[in-house]
């Protein structure tokens, strides 16, 4: 496109620069100052047409890649913040119920994290119960991060996966920063199963690293899910 675009504008000002030469010099008689005329407007009325016409192909194709998104990946979009939100409302919640109200669940956590994310929170060994294998084991905290939030980056990388060709950059960029915020809350680097079952000594400033990566991911959780309801408001 930008090789078309120079070749459109040297063309236009070889024939413009020929126009004005044509005109100041007064070659012949007025026949042909009414086509240096011509040669000056003419380049002036193409370029404002052909820069019409391209935005007019450009919003079209947008219009049509967003389509094309709605049409192919609204539901895996669906799926996919379903998950996301049941996971947090899972990892902060003892309760086996959270199907039905996950969504309520979540808005709570986001808004008011320090009710849920306190030092008892990331201390203490817990029953947890595993919502998608339908089981329950005592875990430490580094356990039920890995139960939680490993399942979500798998599900988050197999979803840029598949769609990476219809994502725009807005969306590739909100995607890339929630990959990253789950990486950190999720402690993958350094996590392995014999960690999952000692009891915690964590003290305030380690709690409060952890409440801040926890928090971190559940805002990009949030920003994510208003740029997937921007993409189906707008098409």
């Amino acid at each position: 496109m930008k090789k078309f675009w120079k070749l459109i504008i040297c063309f236009a000002l070889i024939i413009l620069t020929i126009g004005v030469i044509g005109k100041t010099v007064s070659y012949g008689d007025s026949d042909w100052n009414f086509i240096f005329e011509d040669m000056i407007w003419f380049p002036i009325e193409a370029g404002i047409t052909i820069f019409v016409l391209d935005r007019i192909i450009q919003l079209r194709d947008n219009a049509r890649d967003k389509q094309r998104y709605i049409n192919l990946v609204s539901r895996s979009s669906i799926e996919l913040m379903r998950l996301m939100k049941l996971k947090v409302v899972n990892y902060a919640l003892d309760d086996i119920e959270l199907e039905r109200d996950a969504e309520e669940q979540f808005n709570k956590i986001k808004n008011t994290p320090n009710e849920y994310f306190t030092i008892e929170f990331f201390s203490k060994m817990r029953v947890f119960y595993n919502l998608q294998l339908k089981n329950s084991e005592e875990y430490n905290m580094y356990g039920i991060l890995y139960e939680c939030f490993y399942p979500l980056r798998q599900g988050l990388d197999d979803y840029i996966s598949r769609y990476s060709f219809l994502l725009d950059d807005e969306l590739f960029l909100v995607l890339d920063d929630l990959s990253k915020k789950i990486d950190n809350a999720g402690k993958f680097k350094f996590l392995s199963q014999p960690m999952f079952y000692d009891e915690l000594g964590v003290d305030k400033s380690t709690a409060d690293l952890f409440r801040r990566d926890v928090v971190a991911m559940i805002e990009s959780i949030d920003k994510l899910d208003s740029v997937l309801t921007k993409y189906n408001e707008t098409v």
